[in-house]
C-alpha cells in the first residue's frame, strides 16, 4: 500500500473510531500528520460523538483552514473537556475561528495551544472569548510570540474571567512589563 493511501485509510479509520466507539473517552493521535483533510473528517465525527472527553491533536500540521472545521465541531460537541492543539501553527486566523467556538462551547476546560504562532490579533480574539467563556480552567499559550498588545488584551480579559486558574505563557519573551500588566489584572 502506498503512503498516500495508507494516510487516507488512517483518517477514515480515525473518523469511524470516533463515530462508532461510544466507550472511547480518551484519544491521543499526537504527531500523525492529520492535516486539513483529516481534521475535517474528525470534526464531523466530533459533532455527534457523545463519549470522547480528552483529545490530543498536537503536532498534526493542522493550520487555519483545518481550525475552521474543528471550531464548528466544538460549537456543538457536548462532551470534550480537554483538547491539545499544541504545535499545529494555527496562527491568528486559526485562533480567530477557535475563539468563536470558545464563546459558545460549554464543556471544554483544558486547552493546549503552545507553539501555534498566535500573535497579537489571535490573542485579541482569544481574549474576547475569555471574557464570556465560563468553563476554561487551564490554558497553555507557551511559545507563541504573543507581544505587548496581546498581553494587554489578555490582561483585560483576566479582569473579567473568573474560571481560568492555570495559564502557561512560557517562552513568549514577554518580560517584566507583561508580568506587571498580568498581576494588575488578577
Amino acid at each position: 500500500m502506498d503512503r498516500g493511501k495508507a494516510k487516507e485509510e488512517f483518517k477514515n479509520n480515525l473518523q469511524r473510531l470516533i463515530l462508532n466507539d461510544q466507550s472511547l473517552t480518551q484519544l491521543n493521535v499526537y504527531c500523525n500528520q492529520i492535516r486539513e483533510e483529516g481534521i475535517e473528517q474528525l470534526s464531523e465525527a466530533l459533532k455527534v460523538n457523545q463519549s470522547l472527553t480528552e483529545l490530543d491533536l498536537s503536532y498534526n500540521e493542522i493550520v487555519a483552514e483545518g481550525m475552521q472545521a474543528l471550531s464548528e465541531a466544538l460549537k456543538v460537541n457536548q462532551t470534550l473537556t480537554e483538547l491539545d492543539l499544541s504545535g499545529n501553527h494555527i496562527g491568528d486566523e486559526g485562533m480567530q475561528a477557535l475563539s468563536e467556538s470558545l464563546k459558545v462551547n460549554q464543556t471544554l476546560s483544558k486547552l493546549g495551544l503552545s507553539g501555534n504562532e498566535i500573535g497579537t490579533e489571535g490573542m485579541q480574539d482569544l481574549s474576547k472569548a475569555l471574557k464570556v467563556n465560563q468553563n476554561l480552567t487551564k490554558l497553555g499559550l507557551s511559545w507563541n510570540g504573543i507581544g505587548a498588545e496581546g498581553i494587554q488584551a489578555l490582561s483585560e480579559a483576566l479582569k473579567v474571567n473568573q474560571t481560568l486558574t492555570q495559564l502557561d505563557l512560557g517562552g513568549n519573551g514577554i518580560g517584566a512589563w507583561a508580568m506587571q500588566a498580568l498581576s494588575e489584572s488578577l
